[in-house]
């Protein structure tokens, strides 16, 4: 419904203040008493927070002081240094997505906790969502014995990726495709005939363009100067 749209962006663009009926109509133009469907629809919406009119006083009983706001999946963040303190202890991630809705400014606040590297940010490659994790020092380490260590730098690696792409090829180990998933069978028998009904050849795949994981990792690891960053344990 538009007008339950309309409201809730209203709404979070205040949160977390709320407002009443009759500054709802003012802000929007919809009057939540007059438009009893409407009304009864935004009350009971789960991304609002509902207070029903005040029963005594100047106002008791008008529904154009019955106040609304937006509930937020955390309705304890208000500010940057609250929204810090919850990605701090939240290990397990947070989504940005729902910390954008706590506050107007909630989204820009946490990608600036990871610029300042308070925080890491990951992104879902499938559907695009974003979570941000705190960062903690303890797993930037890796601790290793000095036997294992030998073993890696004793291991003869090319370093050219081409290289690498074709010595597992040699193996017998092939690229994994883009698309691992099948493609299903079109209708019809003559489905991907050509003009005439002449059957199109299938192009090869050409897979020496295709990059295999991890191969940057040679370069990282290998690197003059690399040991140090690893923190030893003698066994």
């Amino acid at each position: 419904m538009h007008v339950v749209k309309h409201v809730l962006d209203v709404l979070q663009s205040v949160s977390p203040n709320m407002l009443t009926g009759a500054e709802i109509l003012e802000r929007t133009g919809f009057d939540l008493t007059r438009d009893v469907e409407a009304g009864v629809a935004v009350a009971t919406n789960p991304k609002v927070r509902y207070q029903p009119p005040p029963s005594a006083g100047e106002h008791a009983g008008d529904a154009s002081f019955a106040a609304y706001g937006f509930k937020s999946a955390f309705p304890e963040v208000g500010n940057a240094q609250q929204l810090a303190d919850l990605v701090t202890v939240r290990t397990t991630g947070t989504s940005v997505k729902e910390l954008s809705e706590c506050y107007p400014q909630a989204r820009q606040d946490a990608l600036q906790l990871v610029e300042d590297g308070v925080a890491w940010l990951v992104a879902n490659g499938d559907s695009g969502d974003k979570t941000i994790y705190p960062r903690d020092k303890k797993y930037e380490t890796a601790t290793v014995s000095q036997r294992v260590r030998d073993i890696w730098l004793r291991m003869e690696v090319p370093t050219d990726p081409g290289a690498v792409a074709a010595e597992l090829q040699r193996a017998g180990i092939k690229p994994a495709k883009r698309k691992p998933w099948d493609r299903k069978a079109k209708g019809s028998a003559g489905a991907g005939a050509g003009e005439g009904g002449e059957q199109k050849k299938k192009r090869k795949r050409d897979f020496s363009r295709l990059h295999v994981t991890n191969v940057h990792l040679f370069d990282e690891l290998l690197a003059p100067g690399s040991q140090a960053d690893f923190d030893l344990e003698d066994d």
